[in-house]
């Protein structure tokens, strides 16, 4: 059960970091421009 919990944990905060990371270098494609 904890384990569920920790891997799910662990996917929305990876799936977080590379929404972040995307956003940024989309303004920065954007601001090159």
């Amino acid at each position: 059960m904890c384990d569920k919990k920790i891997r799910r944990l662990g996917v929305v905060r990876g799936r977080r970091l590379i929404g972040i990371v995307t956003e940024r270098r989309l303004l920065d494609a954007l601001a090159a421009y």
